[in-house]
């Protein structure tokens, strides 16, 4: 009787740590996804830089729970806005003779690749 009662209550702990796991993840979930919907807000139709921005926050966001001072110096949010945005003029000639103009852009996202 003493072994079942013992192996119920390993069972009781282990469902416990497994459920609050779960919540864990779940509070996450949201976190990621509410960070998310803010970044999709500042620049939509861009779905690489939302997928290259997600796998980040999931990775990071675990560890900024930990560390507070790393969300109250709001690190993600710096991670996702570029310091400079550099756009110029890029003039061609298309297949019919005609001149035409295009805005091309260069975003460095280090402070290391200025200047150019």
């Amino acid at each position: 009787m003493d072994a079942n009662r013992a192996t119920f209550k390993i069972l009781v702990q282990i469902k416990k740590i497994i459920s609050r796991k779960f919540i864990m993840a779940d509070i996450l979930n949201v976190r990621v996804n509410e960070f998310m919907a803010k970044v999709i807000a500042k620049n939509p139709g861009e779905s690489e830089f939302h997928q290259a921005v997600k796998e980040v926050v999931e990775s990071l966001m675990p560890f900024i729970d930990e560390n507070p001072k790393y969300n109250h110096a709001k690190i993600l949010e710096r991670m996702v806005e570029p310091e400079r945005v550099m756009m110029f003029r890029v003039p061609w000639v298309d297949d019919n003779g005609e001149i035409q103009v295009n805005r091309g852009f260069r975003i460095p996202n280090e402070q290391c690749d200025w200047p150019i």
